[in-house]
């Protein structure tokens, strides 16, 4: 899974140059807003959307020496990694996402689990594009609906010999979906829910020292407090 995240990142970062010029209207609310101040790892997003600003501007921008087909071998590689074409509004909107709109993600170094939180279009479409992005990543035996803070959950679990494993859970809240993955989903999703303002990442002075230090002109940018340096992808 993280092998795919490095190629996808990637390849955004690929289809953002000579994009400098693009929207950047963000979301009403920062994604950070769920993320604990102790978050190992913050991995975000500037816009959900650069793949489809981006293609338009590389294809102004550089059109004559860009082909059709170099830009098609892109797309096809992001739809294989994505589960849909994130260069297009018609992909955008057939995975429930809007235009535009930031993401961000808590990972954490173990590999034990992720929290991201993305920006919702269609609330319906997108349930649908996480199910199967989820099912397609891991083995999925069932799943179940579970009540917390007030928000229904939906957690994923596979069978390993007599016990059931949770391996992912998804809800909507504040014009977001709550993605966890791994086997700390439900708990990851549980304490975003919960999580007050005061006592997200974005209260945290190390990351605002640090998210600083990259200023405002990025596409994705990872933030780790205190122990690693920053890296923004321009």
């Amino acid at each position: 899974m993280r092998t795919r995240l490095v190629a996808t990142i990637g390849l955004l970062s690929a289809l953002w140059v000579g994009c400098d010029g693009c929207d950047k209207k963000g979301p009403i609310s920062a994604p950070t807003r769920y993320i604990p101040a102790d978050a190992e790892v913050v991995l975000e997003v500037a816009d959900v959307g650069v793949g489809l600003k981006a293609r338009e501007a590389v294809l102004a921008r550089y059109g004559a020496l860009v082909s059709k087909e170099q830009v098609a071998g892109i797309q096809k590689e992001l739809t294989l990694s994505l589960g849909f074409d994130p260069t297009t509004a018609e992909g955008l909107a057939q995975a429930g996402l809007p235009t535009h709109g930031r993401a961000a993600a808590q990972l954490t170094r173990d590999a034990r689990g992720a929290l991201w939180v993305v920006p919702v279009g269609d609330p319906a479409k997108l349930a649908a594009s996480l199910d199967k992005a989820i099912k397609g990543r891991v083995t999925v035996d069932g799943t179940r609906e579970e009540k917390i803070g007030g928000a229904d959950v939906t957690v994923f679990e596979t069978q390993f010999g007599d016990q059931k494993v949770v391996v992912a859970a998804r809800t909507f809240t504040g014009g977001y979906a709550l993605v966890g993955l791994g086997r700390d989903a439900v708990e990851l999703v549980k304490k975003a829910l919960a999580l007050p303002t005061e006592q997200s990442v974005e209260t945290h002075a190390e990351y605002q020292a640090l998210a600083k230090q990259l200023g405002n002109d990025w596409a994705l940018r990872m933030i780790s407090p205190p122990a690693a340096r920053p890296s923004a992808v321009p």
